[in-house]
């Protein structure tokens, strides 16, 4: 503006959001590594995302009481997260020393009623990335007719 003392704003770009999902398969991997050299830019916000499902103990088989079950799922649930965060750290690594430096990691714990791909889906539809990058283990026709694909249902 003439006269004035405001000086205009200077606006960088702050890049696009960027989710990976990674499920811990090597085909998993190649997508990161297929990502970082193919789509990524340096301005980009890269987050990695994991979805765990962990299982229940039930009482079939057990005598004991409802106090050792619930430890018991509490300590099954506490395992997946550990491994799930190790993993998600893994990939952190992986992904600067292809030279992109993730902006968060995403642990998403998945009970043993919700499916994998409801929970990224959900994850998705809150965040609501510019690009999702998600790969694919490759099952097949037959493979994805009787179990479904995770790629497919967030799409």
């Amino acid at each position: 503006m003439e006269g004035s003392d405001q000086k205009a704003e200077e606006t960088k770009p702050c890049g696009r959001g960027v989710v990976i999902s990674m499920d811990g398969s090597e085909a998993s991997d190649a997508v990161l590594d297929w990502s970082v050299s193919q789509i990524l830019e340096k301005e980009d916000k890269l987050t990695l995302i994991h979805a765990v499902e962990y299982g229940m103990v039930n009482r079939a088989g057990f005598s004991s009481g409802v106090a050792v079950l619930a430890g018991l799922n509490e300590a099954v649930k506490k395992e997946a997260k550990n491994k799930g965060k190790k993993y998600l750290q893994k990939m952190s690594k992986r992904a600067e020393r292809l030279g992109m430096k993730p902006h968060g990691l995403q642990l998403i714990l998945s009970p043993p009623t919700v499916p994998l791909k409801m929970s990224i889906a959900q994850y998705v539809e809150e965040e609501k990335p510019d690009i999702l990058i998600c790969g694919s283990r490759g099952m097949g026709a037959l493979g994805r007719a009787f179990l479904g694909s995770t790629s497919d249902y967030i799409v």
